[in-house]
């Protein structure tokens, strides 16, 4: 009997098979839906990340200053400038200054009273209280965003006379 010599192809094995055009199409497709309906929420959350972060970084500083004013025996004095979109801390003649991000703004800083300073400022005192323009017993700093598509634009920063405590919450 005559022997048969079967030649292998080399890297190809029996029964193995490559994707085929349509498979590969369907595969792009899914991946192309799947990341249209992603993307705009991963934009809408660097914005809602922006507004929270500024909230918090606003009440961080107001904390900061408050425990300098005790330790050091001194007073401190937070302003902030609406249509700068920026705030200050002012310490010992230093003044420490923070801009606000380009989709956050503040909200109306004194809306209460009627009125509208260009200004507007918290003091820390050395007892742990605050002293609020106006003599009012709480200073909000109202910020929202104007990021399109965001729900939740909102956030508001709340120190207490009396305590000098700070508290961020959503909404105004």
């Amino acid at each position: 009997m005559g022997e048969m010599i079967y030649k292998r192809k080399k890297g190809v094995n029996r029964g193995e098979r490559g994707f085929t055009l349509i498979e590969l199409l369907v595969v792009v497709s899914i991946i192309a839906v799947a990341s249209a309906i992603a993307v705009p929420s991963f934009v809408s959350w660097g914005s809602k990340f922006r507004l929270r972060s500024t909230a918090d970084e606003i009440a961080k500083n107001m904390l900061l200053a408050r425990m300098k004013a005790i330790s050091t025996n001194r007073d401190v004095e937070i302003k902030f400038y609406e249509a700068e979109k920026k705030y200050e801390v002012i310490h010992e003649g230093k003044t420490e200054v923070f801009e606000l991000p380009k989709d956050v703004n503040f909200g109306e800083l004194d809306e209460d009273e009627g009125t509208h300073l260009p200004v507007d400022k918290v003091t820390f005192k050395p007892a742990g209280h605050a002293e609020i323009v106006f003599n009012k017993s709480t200073f909000n700093v109202k910020l929202y965003s104007t990021a399109e598509k965001l729900t939740d634009k909102k956030r508001k920063v709340t120190v207490k006379a009396v305590t000098g405590i700070v508290k961020v919450t959503r909404g105004w």
